[in-house]
């Protein structure tokens, strides 16, 4: 039974009436791109192209766009939106045209400074020196000097902004005298009683900004805070611009994610199952993988020899493995991913790539190589026989969990390959915000309501587990009791003892 149909099923339950206030069918969302009033720095642009980047959402242009202009923003959109273009692409523009600029990220924890660093690091120009550096409580003291003397980005947090830079100004002159950005991440952090100490070391920021002759710009980025203008003039004490008008794609819900120890064998037999089953067009099929270079050319070639052995027929012939997919718009949406996927460069078709509605809507079973964990494939959810596999180094397995964790704001279903327990452990850890329904060494579907609970989290859903007693929490209100069997007969502690 489809989703329509059990909600259907449901309602007309005298059981469930009239607990079902409100149902919305919120659907995949194609990307809608953004014009700049100028454009970037040449060396910055082909950075960008050669990051995979074409394109800029509308909101990553508009707050661009407005920091042209000299406003100060708070970019409110969606986790794994692509809010930190909105600051590196003018900080590096800045940094690139003005050798006097300097520029400073506020992250509320290190981990975040140091992911944000290899991102920055990963968009400077071949062509371009530019130093940055992180100055927090794990950079060593001896490394802490170059950082301030040849770093032209600093990334820091509050606290050692606080203790570390501002009581110092007068050796950080030079950095706070050129200082055009200031970007604060994570910025719904700091409120209450945090935010407003924070506030009192950003308005002393720029106070000794001011007595340097500077005025730099913010620019602060949130994908939780329900007032974002009036936040941010709070903490800063500055007018702002909001950006929220989100300009990303929502993501693909499912996907496999396979360790250099995975069973190649296995994995292949569970990527065909996942993602071509039932055509595809089930809430649950694998439509993203995640697979490490080591193990890609067995994976590719025995991938493509079993997706090219697939039979596609009627489903009243029982050796046929995949159908028709269920309708014209939905062949008519496939076949346009198809037909991008052929096109672009960043993009290549390994098998399949062909569709024929001559006598029904008959999709291929096609499998595509994206260069970029970020390309529309990778995140666009298409509901039909398509597969996009994302090769990493193995040595950027961290950051590539990242991406599959960050890549989509669904969290439906999702599996892992690996034979070694540790690394089982590990993952299952790093990803476990980003499937309601976990598969360990298996495909990422085929849920049994009653055998194996399903449901998902984030804008899947509240993670509701349906076809279990689990399901029942939501329903009831929950007591805690505690009983006592030999209760206290004395107010009195034995450490109040005069002994």
């Amino acid at each position: 039974m489809d989703v329509t149909g059990f909600l259907s099923h449901l309602r007309g339950l005298r059981s469930y009436k009239d607990q079902i206030a409100h149902l919305e069918d919120i659907p995949p969302r194609s990307p809608a791109y953004g014009r700049l009033d100028r454009p970037l720095n040449p060396a910055l642009e082909a950075a960008l192209r050669s990051a995979g980047i074409s394109d800029l959402y509308s909101h990553q242009a508009e707050a661009i766009n407005a920091l042209g202009r000299g406003e100060n923003i708070i970019v409110s959109t969606p986790a794994a939106s692509g809010k930190s273009l909105c600051y590196h692409l003018p900080v590096l523009e800045a940094l690139l045209e003005d050798r006097a600029a300097y520029a400073m990220y506020l992250f509320p924890a290190k981990a975040l400074a140091r992911d944000q660093a290899r991102s920055f690091e990963k968009l400077i120009p071949e062509s371009a020196r530019l130093r940055f550096g992180v100055f927090d409580g794990d950079t060593p003291s001896e490394d802490r000097a170059d950082v301030r003397r040849s770093s032209r980005l600093v990334l820091t947090n509050p606290d050692m902004l606080h203790v570390g830079i501002l009581p110092n100004h007068r050796t950080w002159y030079h950095v706070l005298r050129g200082l055009r950005y200031v970007v604060i991440d994570e910025a719904h952090i700091y409120r209450g009683v945090f935010g407003s100490h924070v506030a009192n070391v950003i308005r002393r920021l720029r106070r000794l900004c001011r007595r340097f002759g500077n005025e730099p710009q913010f620019i602060l980025c949130s994908a939780t805070t329900a007032n974002p203008g009036e936040h941010a003039e709070s903490l800063t004490g500055l007018p702002f611009t909001v950006i929220q008008d989100d300009g990303s794609p929502f993501g693909g819900k499912d996907f496999v994610f396979a360790h250099p120890s995975a069973d190649v064998a296995a994995l292949v037999t569970a990527l065909v199952r996942g993602a071509f089953e039932y055509q595809g067009q089930k809430c649950s099929a694998a439509s993203r993988a995640y697979i490490p270079a080591s193990l890609w050319s067995q994976v590719k070639e025995l991938l493509v020899d079993t997706v090219g052995e697939l039979r596609m027929g009627p489903p009243t012939d029982f050796r046929n493995f995949l159908c028709a997919v269920i309708d014209r718009p939905a062949f008519d949406s496939i076949s346009n991913f198809i037909d991008e996927a052929n096109a672009k460069p960043e993009y290549e078709v390994l098998v399949g790539g062909s569709y024929d509605d001559s006598r029904g809507y008959f999709v291929e079973p096609t499998v595509v190589q994206a260069q970029d964990a970020g390309a529309r494939l990778m995140c666009e959810e298409i509901f039909g026989p398509v597969l996009t596999v994302y090769v990493y180094d193995d040595a950027d397995m961290d950051e590539t969990l990242d991406l599959c964790d960050t890549g989509s704001p669904y969290a439906l279903t999702g599996a892992i390959f690996a034979q070694d327990r540790r690394d089982i452990v590990r993952l299952s850890k790093r990803l476990k915000h980003a499937a309601g329904n976990f598969y360990i060494n298996d495909k990422p579907t085929g849920a049994v309501v009653g055998q194996q609970p399903f449901g998902g989290a984030r804008a899947s859903g509240t993670n509701d587990k349906a076809g279990s007693p689990a399901n029942l929490m939501r329903w009831v209100s929950q007591r805690t009791v505690k009983e006592t069997f030999v209760p206290a007969t004395s107010y009195e502690y034995p450490f109040m003892g005069d002994d």
